[in-house]
């Protein structure tokens, strides 16, 4: 259901019309917020249920992750518009409960992927089956370049869509290198994933998943001597995404040469003509009106209104971004450098975390390590970095509840043995 809520538009019902009726997108709003509700009451409940279990786990966890949620909720205190903070921390918590919840009530080392690979290959099926049948609410509407012709589906953009192929192909990829499941069951979901990445014409999600790939091919199917440089390969890694990051906030003006470059390989080079130079300008500028701890979790972003912050797009450019299209910079908007220093730790200790279990279960690392990678990848041209509203913070936050369960089950193990 949280993954369902995540992807499907906010009312439901834009599904089977559209436009909707008022009163009918009313209605299907006033769903959507009681089933939030549900969630988190019955997520509750069973964390409450299994407490011993998911205290030790939240002692495991990810420590930066957890200074985040921290950091959001003393955002309140400071935030442009308090009422959406409250709001999106109320949305990450739910988030974070469902999946601890998921952890603590059983466990096994496949327990991650053997969940999410039926109901992604569900939604990406069932989007291909509306497109045939609905073409004309399946399909984009509109006469821009990027967005005619592009298929979302069930969801409601189709980044959206492309996102969801490409952590379908990831899975049923890694199922297939990993042996984990029938070859029909392989084909099936491949093909399904690379026609909805293909459909929604998402030229990021096809960048990340060519990437995923061959990593995945790297980690699992190369010869034993070069296994030995994974984890240089992935401190490689880290250190590029940190030097974009750097780059494209204007914090090392040396580093600003990077930005051609790797804008390039995500497919986003004409920064100008796709609007994002005048948007990541205008972000940097409002960053610089509250470097060290932001506007607030959410509170830029509140939509074309007259006298609110993010009005100033309307005025500049005459265009409402929506978003700073880059995660880096909308994590430093949201919380400041002081945000930034725990997204950077978090993916330091996620990357840590994931190079521990490599040791005892290199095909789980390697599925952590490259759903970090493609974030990483996918955050140079896309605010996704710790968003609420995104479905990628639902596997991130998913996967690191698995890692921090996966640590925890082979600490008690160790302690069994010494015992």
């Amino acid at each position: 259901m949280l993954l369902i809520l995540m992807t499907v538009p906010k009312d439901f019902v834009s599904l089977v019309a559209n436009p909707p009726a008022p009163a009918l997108s009313k209605a299907g709003a006033l769903i959507n917020s009681g089933l939030w509700v549900a969630l988190l009451a019955v997520a509750s409940s069973v964390v409450l249920w299994r407490l011993r279990v998911a205290l030790l786990l939240v002692r495991q966890m990810n420590l930066m992750f957890l200074l985040f949620f921290a950091l959001v909720f003393a955002s309140i205190l400071w935030s442009a518009a308090p009422g959406i903070t409250i709001d999106r921390f109320r949305r990450i918590l739910s988030i974070l409960m469902c999946c601890l919840a998921v952890m603590v009530v059983g466990w096994h080392p496949r327990r991650f992927q053997e969940l999410l690979r039926p109901i992604v290959t569900f939604l990406l099926a069932g989007s291909i089956i509306y497109g045939i049948l609905f073409p004309q609410l399946a399909i984009h509407q509109s006469v821009q370049i990027e967005l005619k012709g592009a298929w979302h589906g069930l969801t409601f953009q189709k980044n959206i869509l492309g996102g969801l192929a490409t952590y379908g192909v990831i899975l049923w990829f890694h199922a297939w290198l990993g042996r984990e499941t029938t070859l029909a069951k392989v084909a099936f979901g491949l093909a399904v994933s690379v026609a909805c990445l293909v459909l929604s014409h998402s030229s990021t999600s096809l960048l990340t998943t060519a990437f995923s790939v061959i990593f995945l091919l790297f980690s699992l199917r190369s010869p034993p001597n070069m296994r030995r440089f994974t984890p240089y390969l992935v401190a490689l890694f880290v250190l590029l995404v940190a030097a974009y990051s750097c780059a494209a906030l204007g914090l090392v003006p040396a580093l600003k040469s990077l930005l051609d470059p790797i804008t390039a390989v995500t497919g986003k080079n004409a920064a100008d003509a796709s609007g994002r130079a005048p948007i990541w300008a205008l972000i940097k500028a409002e960053i610089a009106r509250h470097p060290y701890l932001g506007i607030g979790y959410g509170a830029y972003w509140t939509g074309p209104v007259p006298g609110t912050p993010s009005y100033v797009f309307v005025t500049a450019i005459y265009f409402y971004a929506g978003s700073a299209h880059n995660g880096y910079l909308e994590v430093t908007n949201d919380l400041g450098f002081v945000g930034l220093a725990v997204l950077i730790g978090y993916v330091v200790n996620y990357v840590k975390q994931s190079l521990a279990i490599w040791r005892i279960d290199r095909p789980e690392a390697a599925l952590f390590l490259v759903l970090l990678f493609q974030q990483g990848l996918e955050n140079l041209s896309e605010a996704e970095w710790l968003q609420g509203t995104a479905m990628n913070f639902v596997i991130l936050t998913l996967a690191t509840c698995a890692m921090a369960r996966g640590l925890l089950n082979q600490r008690l193990a160790v302690s069994r043995v010494a015992s």
